[in-house]
């Protein structure tokens, strides 16, 4: 064998054993998988529903039900916005006035009510007081006499007037 043969051979096998080394050479560094992305966690938080706004005090709704009954049955029948002046004066132009009166008499039963801050309420009520009104309960002042009387009571910026001062104890929003 000529050497030409021998050094082909060789330079074949040099040649198979350099690209076979090449595929088994030191493994490449592996490919880092890509890190998952985290899901998105929502978290739903109730927020709590605003508070119901309670319906506005009207005529019909002034007194509970029972005594509307009771004046209907009484054949006391709405008669409007009618109101003595001091009440009118008291009750201003953002208050509620409501009369109901039985026909041909003088059958009459009236509520008011009108905003107005603790301290107007408190200068109110002193006022009262001088006038011979007595206190019947912690934010209730009324007339000594429950006959044909009157009564004021505070609750939550709204002053309440009744007259006779009985159905202070009707009235729905003081319930």
């Amino acid at each position: 064998m000529s050497s030409w043969g021998s050094l082909a051979r060789t330079a074949g096998l040099a040649a198979c054993l350099a690209i076979l080394l090449a595929g088994c050479g030191a493994p490449a560094a592996p490919v880092e998988a890509a890190a998952p992305k985290p899901t998105p966690t929502v978290t739903v938080t109730a927020t709590p529903s605003p508070a119901p706004t309670p319906d506005p005090i009207s005529c019909d709704t002034a007194f509970t039900g029972d005594l509307l009954l009771k004046f209907e049955n009484d054949g006391l029948t709405f008669r409007g916005a009618e109101q003595s002046e001091a009440v009118d004066t008291l009750v201003g132009e953002d208050g509620l006035r409501c009369r109901w009166g039985a026909p041909r008499s003088d059958l009459i039963a009236d509520y008011a009510n009108w905003s107005r801050d603790r301290a107007g309420w408190d200068s109110l009520k002193l006022e009262l007081l001088a006038a011979g009104y007595i206190e019947s309960g912690p934010a209730a002042v009324r007339l000594p006499a429950l006959d044909y009387t009157s009564a004021y009571t505070y609750r939550d910026g709204m002053v309440h007037y009744t007259s006779p001062a009985q159905f202070i104890g009707w009235v729905s929003a003081l319930q």
